[in-house]
């Protein structure tokens, strides 16, 4: 599995288009990839986890250490 965070500079047009062909070919191995904006990854990053664990799991992976849960306040 690949993880691709995105920035502002993938809006040019040229970049776009080069990050979709890249993408396809990687989903043409066989390969899962999965893309954030870096606003996201900054704002929400424990969402950004859970989908990357939900994706691991999803191809086969299992956790062998016990999941951390957030600080309470």
């Amino acid at each position: 599995m690949q993880v691709e965070i995105d920035g502002a500079h993938k809006m040019d047009a040229r970049q776009w288009a080069d990050d979709m062909r890249r993408q396809n070919d990687v989903w043409a191995g066989g390969d899962r990839i999965l893309r954030f904006p870096v606003w996201l990854v900054r704002a929400r990053p424990g969402e950004v986890a859970e989908t990357v664990r939900c994706a691991l799991i999803a191809a086969g992976w299992t956790s062998t250490a016990p999941r951390r849960r957030p600080a309470q306040k």
